[in-house]
């Protein structure tokens, strides 16, 4: 028997179970119950999985547009394969406490299908083999098992492909094998009759096809829902009619989404029907996680400028930036550059939010109490002026002595990446690491010098906490600047003078990380200020940018760039976020 595998390379994938209101009787309306979980994975980890930037968008707005149309709605970011297992019982429990007439479950990252049956991957999937799915990832047919029992309309929805280049690991680069194993890009459509009745599952594109993902903040596929399913008198079916119509327009034909129903008579909606009866008031949403609705806590974000803005209690202060354009990377002429800061290029950006400081061990010490992280020991940390790795050195306990004050170091790009999905989850913004592109612009502020300060290096030490006369006092073999910054280790953050735009320690203290993975140089790196996520030179690798308190001179420059495994945690590496704004 020939082994058929389907890449469903998703940048978004859309599980909508839902339970729609059922228009019964005008003499006989009544309350329904919605329910929902949504689930945006964005953040893989593995090589053969690249990372995605619209999960999180189009989960965090889809949740919202549900909650809007009265679903009582969580929203998970960045999931693990285990957890995702988890939180779908938990929703499976919640569905069996209540009368439920309207259960929603939506699901945006990578998936793959094989046999015939569909698997989505948790953010820590590494797939390998066939037989690694079970455990990698969730069926579809599992997270169907979890809606049992709901007795109306499931609403599926999968807003994909991507091309992953899934299909080319899985076929090791042989074409004719791809093809002789069934390897194929795009989505085939659900072949179990049995659990598709009183069903509705609508595709981004058609069969074996791939969707955009669009430069906007949403793909087109979810443009186009969150402008037509929030629409009052539009029977489902129609609906989704309407949707291929935008999309194929968006897309000028290039993407046909399609859609399958096994439905009795009954007619379903989600605004409302189109009867003159009143419809069946629907339950009231929960309270925002947050305190301010985005576009009230951005309004004031940009009103209060370099001064900054906290979205919560304990949230990072973030600062707006204004997008444009600049040359990124170090130029030919420059001093002390490096063949992997090349070639310059001119890279055009939207506006996004970025932390004014680096995250400090306070903001992350609530994170861990928050969602008992576990961070086990195990960081490489200066003994003697010397690098090295401590088998019992943490983020609490680098090898010197900190407050919640200084920025948070042994932390590792998926600690930066977990912090930042939960502090998404907490304020139904999308917070993230920011792309290297992002961050040169803002470390920048506006200089094309090699320093962000000018000239010369050992100008900096007002700004950047580098290899300086105090650490030279401390640890006397190290290259260092001829002036004092005061301090031998990381110091509290926004101790010195922050740069143009008002943001501290963008140079100096700890080396940050950013979302992009390790590429070797800047030669076909994205020019609309977005992340690099595919073909890295070192898969398992990300990019570390700024220097920090051990760095010297030719690793201050603003167009200094590094690589470091994912997994490997230093004394002198920490982090800060960016925030998306709303368009």
């Amino acid at each position: 028997m020939r082994t058929e595998v389907k890449l469903w390379c998703w940048a978004g994938v859309a599980l909508t179970a839902a339970l729609l209101a059922l228009w019964v009787a005008p003499a006989r309306a009544e309350k329904p119950a919605r329910l929902a979980i949504v689930i945006g994975n964005g953040a893989y980890e593995s090589a053969h999985l690249p990372r995605l930037p619209n999960p999180t968008n189009d989960a965090t707005d889809i949740a919202r547009t549900l909650r809007g149309l009265g679903f009582e709605t969580t929203l998970h970011l960045d999931l693990s394969t285990r957890d995702m297992v988890a939180q779908l019982r938990r929703f499976r429990a919640a569905l069996r406490k209540k009368r439920v007439e309207i259960a929603a479950v939506f699901f945006a990252g990578h998936a793959i299908q094989s046999q015939g049956e569909s698997y989505l991957f948790g953010v820590d999937a590494d797939p390998r083999a066939l037989s690694d799915l079970r455990r990698d990832a969730v069926s579809v047919s599992e997270l169907m098992s979890h809606l049992r029992g709901v007795a109306g309309l499931r609403l599926v929805i999968l807003d994909a492909c991507r091309d992953s280049g899934m299909v080319s690991y899985l076929a090791g680069g042989e074409p004719r094998l791809a093809r002789s194993a069934g390897l194929e890009r795009g989505l085939a459509r659900f072949p179990k009759a049995a659990e598709t009745r009183d069903a509705l599952i609508a595709y981004a594109t058609a069969a074996g096809k791939t969707a955009e993902d669009g430069r906007a903040r949403n793909s087109p596929y979810t443009a186009a829902l969150l402008k037509i399913l929030p629409t009052p008198g539009i029977e489902i079916d129609e609906a989704f009619r309407r949707v291929r119509s935008a999309v194929l327009t968006a897309t000028r034909r290039s993407q046909a989404p399609d859609h399958q129903s096994q439905r009795g008579a009954r007619n379903y909606y989600l605004a409302g029907a189109a009867t003159s009866a009143p419809l069946a008031e629907p339950a009231a949403p929960p309270p925002a996680p947050r305190p301010d609705a985005g576009a009230t806590f951005e309004a004031r974000l940009r009103a209060a400028g370099r001064a900054g803005a906290t979205e919560c209690a304990g949230c990072p202060e973030m600062v707006a930036i204004a997008g444009g354009a600049y040359l990124m990377g170090a130029p030919k002429t420059e001093t002390l550059k490096r063949r992997r800061e090349e070639p310059q290029h001119r890279v055009r950006l939207k506006s996004f939010a970025i932390g004014r400081t680096e995250i400090t061990v306070g903001q992350y010490r609530r994170f861990v109490a928050a969602t008992k992280r576990k961070t086990g020991p195990g960081c490489w940390i200066v003994v003697d002026g010397s690098h090295r790795e401590s088998p019992t050195a943490t983020w609490d306990s680098p090898g010197f002595a900190q407050t919640d004050a200084h920025p948070v170091t042994c932390i590792s790009w998926r600690d930066a990446q977990a912090y930042a999905a939960w502090l998404s989850r907490s304020t139904g913004a999308q917070y993230r690491l920011p792309t290297e592109a992002e961050w040169e612009y803002a470390a920048r502020a506006g200089t094309t010098t090699r320093y962000p300060w000018g000239h010369p290096a050992p100008a900096g030490c007002p700004y950047a906490n580098v290899s300086d006369e105090t650490a030279h006092a401390r640890y006397s073999k190290w290259i260092f600047l001829d002036c004092a910054d005061g301090f031998a280790h990381t110091g509290p953050v926004a101790s010195l003078k922050p740069n143009g735009w008002g943001l501290f320690d963008m140079i100096g203290n700890v080396n940050e990380w950013v979302a992009d993975c390790a590429h070797s140089s800047h030669k076909g790196a994205p020019t609309d200020g977005g992340a690099r996520l595919g073909g890295c030179d070192r898969p398992k690798a990300a990019i570390i940018r700024g220097g920090g308190w051990t760095s010297f001179p030719g690793n201050i420059r603003s167009a200094w760039r590094a690589g470091l495994a994912r997994t490997s945690k230093s004394s002198s590496v920490g982090f800060r976020v960016a925030r998306s704004l709303l368009e």
